[in-house]
C-alpha cells in the first residue's frame, strides 16, 4: 500500500473552504477516471472536515510525460496477455474493459474521445496490476 500525504486543500471540491494539513490516505485499488481534461488515476482519498465527503487526490508530476501511442499500449497489452475490450456508443464516448466475456471483466474506464484512449488503456492497465508484465515491458521501452 503507498504512503499517507499530509498537504492543504484550497477551495475544497465538498465545501468551498480551505483546510490546512488534511491528511490523504492511499486507495489499496486506485480509481481510473476520464475526463475532458485528461486521465487522472485518483491515488488518495481524505474526509473533507466540514461535511464529511471524500476529497480524491490526483498526483501530477512535473515531468514531461512522453507521448504514448495507441498503437504501443496494444501491442504491450498483447504481449503481457492482458484481454482488452474497447467499444464506443455514439454520443457516449469510449468505454475500455479489461477481462474477457468468459472470465469476467475486472477494471473499466472511460475516454470521451479517441485520442485519450492511449493514455487511458495505459493507465487502466498500470492502476489495475503495477507490478504486472505490462508495466514491465512499458518501463523497458521508455528506459
Amino acid at each position: 500500500m503507498g504512503t499517507t500525504i499530509k498537504t492543504n486543500v484550497g477551495n475544497c471540491a465538498r465545501c468551498g473552504g480551505d483546510h490546512d494539513g488534511l491528511e490523504f490516505t492511499p486507495f489499496a485499488r486506485p480509481v481510473v477516471l476520464a475526463q475532458s481534461a485528461g486521465i487522472a488515476a485518483v491515488t488518495h482519498w481524505a474526509l473533507c472536515p466540514v461535511t464529511g465527503e471524500p476529497i480524491m487526490l490526483h498526483i501530477v508530476s512535473d515531468e514531461v510525460q512522453p507521448q504514448i501511442s495507441l498503437e504501443g499500449v496494444l501491442d504491450a497489452a498483447y504481449a503481457s496477455e492482458t484481454n482488452v475490450q474497447i467499444s464506443c456508443f455514439f454520443d457516449d464516448g469510449w468505454t475500455i474493459k479489461l477481462g474477457d466475456h468468459i472470465n469476467g471483466f475486472t477494471a473499466t474506464a472511460y475516454a470521451r474521445d479517441a485520442s485519450q484512449l492511449a493514455a487511458a488503456l495505459d493507465v487502466l492497465i498500470m492502476a489495475h496490476d503495477p507490478d504486472g508484465t505490462y508495466t514491465s515491458l512499458v518501463l523497458q521501452r521508455q528506459g
